[in-house]
């Protein structure tokens, strides 16, 4: 339970201390440990800045796949010149023209600076919904006609 003026953290250890009190008295070098084993809602972002998702994709008609290349930045922030790769979950969406799921939704965790995702059984060219349900807050640069914009706005 919070103290009286603490609000609630919901995850807490064994002893009854919230997980993020907990993790901000951690050296740094173990917060990337406990991302790892904890939900990414346990733990605040340590490090100034927001991310930055750069999307790319490419749709195979005779493999029937789709390949989803993610790319992960952020800019130095004071007393942090370089960055280690955030975890980032991004869930994201395969849509065909009638505006159907191609396949389901999956998330896709980003956990490296640069990674590829492929979706098998895609039968068309898709219309790519990503970061669906705003699943992190980033910011993300993926190349969509107006024509697909639109389309996504409608379904």
């Amino acid at each position: 339970a919070a103290r009286e003026g603490e609000r609630d953290e919901g995850v807490h250890t064994a002893s009854g201390i919230p997980c993020t009190r907990l993790a901000v008295s951690l050296p740094l070098r173990c917060i990337s440990i406990l991302r790892a084993a904890l939900p990414s809602k346990v733990l605040p972002s340590f490090e100034a800045g927001t991310p930055l998702v750069k999307a790319s994709g490419v749709f195979d008609a005779a493999k029937k796949t789709y390949t989803m290349t993610l790319e992960q930045s952020c800019k130095p922030s004071p007393g942090q010149p370089t960055k280690e790769p955030y975890h980032i979950p991004v869930k994201v969406g395969l849509l065909g023209k009638d505006g159907s799921e191609l396949v389901p939704e999956k998330v896709l965790e980003l956990r490296e600076k640069k990674q590829d995702f492929t979706f098998e059984g895609v039968t068309e060219a898709p219309v790519v919904s990503i970061l669906r349900g705003y699943s992190a807050p980033v910011k993300v640069q993926f190349e969509q006609s107006d024509e697909g914009l639109a389309f996504l706005m409608g379904n």
